[in-house]
């Protein structure tokens, strides 16, 4: 299949309704056309997005899609593949994916793109590991809060690829008088306005704004509200301001296909939603020019940073919803400092030519990964998988042409007994590549006998897990060394296993940082190493051999370490869980307690010392999920009874009688 020149594409949408999901079809088609690309959308027979595309001139097939497993659906959707060609079938909605699954399929099948527009998980099951797996190329999330759920959910990092959402700015380029605005939605001339947009659902959140407006009313008479949308929600929102009576002057005037004269209008846009995408509302009142408060739900975060283009406010909190309302209609100056920040990020990032070009990147990459057969490796004596060609052929020429790794060893054995690597160039990146062996009991029993049984492992499947930990890690805001590559080389039944990752520079495994600092400094390093602990479990870290010989530190220059100067290594054995438990989280600190009682022997740190460990922990875990620090000190008061009962297992392990006689 040609990764170069024009492509066809089937843009499949199964939405009877106009959403944020629909105009981004109908702004990515026309940019499509733009280019010399040849866009065909299949839709339902009259939806708004049927009648947009015979306004615009963009090729539409009508077809019943009646649902994802409904024969005649699939059915539709095959004819269409197999009459029109295309080299990509592009899915837009959750529907649309599965038919999409189910129709192009086969020899010579298209490439097959799933649009992801929620930051929600996807669900799980049998149906769900095969919509979210190997079967789909390509998705594309509309922002990076989208992306990070999909690799925390499996999809495979290579997969997916952050494109955001767009709007047309010449929407807003010439907004009715105001006069006429507040005339056409039946509002009272001279009001100030608060709004919001998007249908009438719970996870928009509504109330939340309705009773944060309820704060505001009383001293602020000239004060509306306005929430343009649709949805089943809207008898319950009525009551609410019927209650609070605020009925005339809570406005509902429903799904408005002209709201875009309206928008430019409001004093402030709010969006108290819980979960969202991009948020579509979002990027409209930035580009008419209106201050935004939004949760940080979705990537309405990635537009407006830490209060930067707007204010962020926590869910679920009409109180402090309300102060930054206020605060905003209040201080003009600085709501209009954080529109104009706001909207030069939108008409940065956001507009239809950098979807389109971001969205044609993308195909390309899925592309070309295809026609070079993908990254599975190959069958045989010898197997690997590498980010890029010029490392693969490096990391074979090292393994395999110059008699192994064993020839080019450089320690970098600390107190923990950390074994030796390679360190060099692999295809122009700075690597170190490792021999995988087996820890623990089954290592020491294996270690004496000939042969090397303890390098020696029943597949390569451990590689594969540990490539797919490290990558879902990083993605989520983990500290871990980029994996590079790694080779598998049969010997006899069993096989030997490499793997190789960026090299950190100036890093020393934290038990050589302690080995050779002083008592302030080895409490400094403690302490970011408890910080380090709780941003990995806040990621989902599961390392059943965390000690500190598997933590590299930085030294940093003119100040005290922090949790950013360490960084977590061989993730072998290690797994991603959605919020790690009480249990893992006692384990990895008493892990990390006894290696520093291996390295520092009688120096090592008391009881204080590894209370101040523990309190970095909290401290790092509150800040992180946004509570006062008292919380993070009731989360040490959860962990101390466990980490007392695996402090009673130091001994056996011979850590104390180490220490002590040293």
């Amino acid at each position: 299949m040609t990764t170069t020149g024009p492509l066809t594409i089937l843009h499949l949408d199964d939405g009877r309704e106009w959403r944020g999901g629909q105009q981004q079809v109908s702004l990515l088609c026309r940019e499509q056309v733009r280019s010399g690309h040849r866009p065909v959308i299949l839709c339902p027979p009259g939806s708004p997005l049927a009648r947009w595309a015979a306004e615009a001139g963009i090729p539409a097939r009508e077809a019943r899609l009646a649902g994802e497993l409904h024969p005649a659906s699939v059915a539709a959707v095959r004819r269409e593949v197999t009459a029109l060609r295309p080299h990509i079938v592009h899915a837009h909605t959750s529907h649309a994916h599965t038919l999409a699954l189910l129709a192009a399929r086969g020899p010579g099948r298209p490439l097959r793109v799933v649009a992801r527009r929620l930051a929600g998980r996807p669900p799980r099951g049998l149906s769900a590991r095969l919509k979210y797996g190997r079967r789909v190329d390509l998705f594309i999330a509309v922002a990076g809060a989208v992306g990070r759920e999909l690799v925390a959910a499996g999809v495979e990092p290579e997969q997916v690829a952050v494109v955001p959402s767009a709007i047309d700015p010449a929407r807003f380029a010439s907004p009715p008088p105001r006069e006429a605005a507040l005339s056409r939605f039946g509002l009272p001339a001279g009001c100030r306005l608060v709004g919001t947009l998007g249908s009438l659902v719970p996870q928009k959140s509504h109330a939340d704004l309705v009773a944060a407006f309820a704060r505001l009313a009383p001293g602020r008479p000239d004060l509306h509200l306005v929430i343009l949308g649709e949805g089943p929600l809207r008898p319950d929102l009525l009551r609410q301001a019927r209650d609070l009576g605020l009925a005339s002057r809570i406005h509902l005037p429903g799904f408005r296909a002209d709201a875009g004269a309206l928008v430019p209008h409001l004093a402030v846009l709010a969006l108290p939603s819980v979960f969202e995408g991009m948020p579509n509302a979002l990027l409209d009142g930035l580009a008419a020019g209106v201050p935004v408060v939004a949760t940080p739900a979705g990537g309405t975060r990635e537009v407006l940073g830490d209060d930067e283009g707007g204010l962020v406010v926590p869910f679920h909190a009409p109180r402090r919803l309300a102060e930054a309302i206020a605060r905003l209609l209040d201080h003009p100056g600085e709501a209009r400092r954080l529109m104009e920040e706001g909207r030069r990020r939108v008409l940065a990032g956001h507009v239809p030519q950098a979807l389109a070009a971001g969205t044609e990147a993308a195909y390309r990459v899925a592309l070309e990964r295809r026609a070079a057969g993908g990254e599975e490796p190959p069958r045989g004596a010898v197997r690997s998988w590498s980010v890029e060609g010029p490392v693969d052929r490096d990391l074979r020429r090292v393994l395999l042409a110059e008699g192994g790794l064993a020839a080019e060893d450089t320690g970098r054995a600390g107190p923990t007994g950390r074994g030796p690597v390679w360190r060099g160039s692999l295809g122009g990146r700075a690597a170190v590549l490792k021999q995988h062996r087996r820890g623990g009991l089954a290592g020491r029993l294996l270690r004496p006998l000939p042969g090397g049984l303890d390098a020696l492992y029943l597949g390569d499947g451990r590689l594969r897990r540990t490539r797919a930990v490290t990558a879902r890690f990083r993605a989520r805001g983990g500290a871990a060394p980029e994996a590079l590559a790694w080779l598998s080389r049969r010997r006899g039944l069993l096989r030997q296993l490499y793997s190789a990752s960026a090299e950190w520079r100036g890093g020393l495994t934290a038990d050589q940082i302690l080995d050779r600092s002083r008592k302030p400094g080895r409490e400094a390093w403690l302490a970011a190493a408890g910080r380090a602990l709780a941003r990995w479990h806040q990621a989902g870290l599961v390392h059943p051999d965390l000690n500190l010989g598997n933590i590299l530190a930085r030294q940093p220059a003119g100040r005290r370490p922090g949790p950013g100067d360490l960084v977590v290594i061989d993730l072998d054995g290690a797994a991603l869980a959605q919020r790690p438990g009480t249990a893992v989280r006692a384990r990895a600190l008493a892990r990390l307690e006894r290696s520093a009682l291996k390295v520092l022997g009688r120096e090592a740190p008391g009881p204080r010392q590894r209370l101040r460990l523990l309190a970095a922990y909290g401290r790092e875990w509150a800040e992180h999920e946004g509570k006062p620090p008292q919380e993070g000190d009731r989360l040490v008061r959860r962990l101390l009874p466990a980490l007392r009962r695996r402090r009673r297992l130091f001994p056996l392990h011979g850590a104390v009688r180490r220490a002590s006689r040293r």
